[in-house]
């Protein structure tokens, strides 16, 4: 029998991770006829929900209200344990275990860490939607689970949020990862958004492909206030996570602290994304580390920062550097290939190559335009779409396909 992970399967045992190793599960054959959609995600915890799980929970409900009371709603979750305040925010979900003998419900969450309990049920309707490229091959192995159960392979709903070959060195997670790309046959890619969707276009032959354009989250727009600014430099501080630069963007700050200390001794810094020890930032001072803010502190700081920076070396642009623009910071980022984020808003200043003097130089100079509007209110700025070859997602178009594709006959 295959037995798929959802954790990552070549982490060298004692490296450190964000997440633990996840038992492989087994599959079985399950006769239910209703057809299901499902979302396979590395976790649902809210400590880890960060905004590529927002856009994934987010487009699976859209995609699943499209699809109606015709199709159930299954949630696949690995790496931690599902826990009272995981369910908590999860009310119209009931957990079941991977084994239970009856979990027709139309809305279950099945934790594979619980994988004592028995078998992961493989439905003739069930339809997989992975959110990263470790969870795209537990997928492709279930779906090979429901060719050999039921006759035929459904299509697997890839919803691609970063270029996750660049996590890596070469190695065996970079080959594996890149793999999960080049069965465009078996794949409808959902990626999200433009500055991405046009870096795959240009490296992969993603045949079957649309859009999931960038929209801001409704509910920070809603939560930001017209306030003052102050002498505030909102950072996105992430150790854990090599791509967001936090070297750079620590030894871009003191640098610029030590080039213009009176002027820097003013401005507070706010770091937000992770909790760290403060001494981690080597020189930096007046840092106020925040981590995981709450919706309401982070809009509130939005509303009040004066600048902003946000790095990421990925071809996708982040979330923290388009909410701050949106909310009006001059904000600091750097450009890779396919992206530059100066079409996106004004309030963007792109950093070319990505040194910490090069921050340092940046930093200077929205110090210096910030300056002049300290203790007034700073207008909000919409954030531009971009052109991409793709045709945009449309969850109802998406939904008639899927129908159509549960309902065809299966070939002898």
């Amino acid at each position: 029998m295959y037995r798929p992970l959802l954790g990552n399967p070549l982490r060298p045992y004692g490296q450190r991770h964000l997440f633990p190793d996840v038992t492989p599960v087994a599959t079985r054959a399950d006769r239910n006829p209703r057809p299901r959609l499902n979302l396979v995600l590395p976790t649902l915890h809210p400590k880890h929900i960060f905004g590529g799980i927002t856009t994934a929970l987010r487009t699976f409900e859209g995609l699943a209200a499209a699809l109606g009371d015709g199709f159930d709603r299954r949630i696949i979750c690995g790496y931690v344990p599902i826990d009272l305040e995981t369910m908590a925010g999860m009310p119209d979900y009931r957990l079941v275990s991977i084994g239970s003998p009856y979990d027709a419900f139309p809305r279950t969450v099945v934790d594979v860490n619980d994988v004592d309990s028995g078998e992961l049920p493989i439905r003739a309707g069930d339809i997989f939607m992975p959110t990263a490229w470790w969870t795209a091959t537990s997928s492709e192995l279930f779906q090979a689970a429901q060719g050999r159960y039921h006759g035929r392979e459904l299509p697997i709903l890839y919803l691609i949020q970063d270029h996750e070959p660049g996590f890596y060195g070469w190695s065996s997670n970079f080959s594996m990862s890149r793999a999960t790309y080049a069965h465009p046959d078996k794949t409808i890619a959902l990626i999200n958004p433009e500055e991405l969707a046009n870096y795959m276009l240009r490296h992969y032959a993603l045949t079957d492909a649309s859009i999931v354009r960038y929209a801001a989250n409704a509910k920070i727009r809603g939560a930001l206030s017209v306030r003052k600014r102050e002498r505030i430099i909102l950072v996105y501080g992430r150790p854990s996570t090599p791509r967001n630069c936090f070297e750079t963007l620590c030894a871009g700050l003191s640098l610029w602290q030590q080039a213009e200390p009176t002027v820097a001794a003013k401005w507070r810094i706010v770091s937000a994304g992770e909790e760290y020890d403060p001494a981690r930032a080597g020189g930096v001072y007046n840092l106020d580390v925040r981590g995981k803010l709450t919706l309401e502190d982070y809009a509130d700081v939005l509303s009040r920062a004066s600048v902003g920076v946000s790095l990421m070396v990925s071809p996708h642009p982040s979330y923290p550097p388009l909410e701050m623009a949106h909310a009006g910071l001059r904000t600091i980022t750097n450009a890779y290939e396919c992206k530059d984020l100066r079409a996106r808003s004004p309030n963007f200043i792109s950093l070319d190559v990505l040194t910490p003097d090069a921050l340092a130089d940046a930093l200077s100079r929205a110090v210096r335009e910030a300056e002049a509007e300290i203790g007034r209110v700073r207008p909000f700025s919409e954030i531009a779409a971009l052109p991409c070859p793709l045709p945009d997602y449309d969850p109802v178009a998406l939904a008639e396909r899927l129908r159509g594709l549960v309902a065809a006959p299966v070939e002898a």
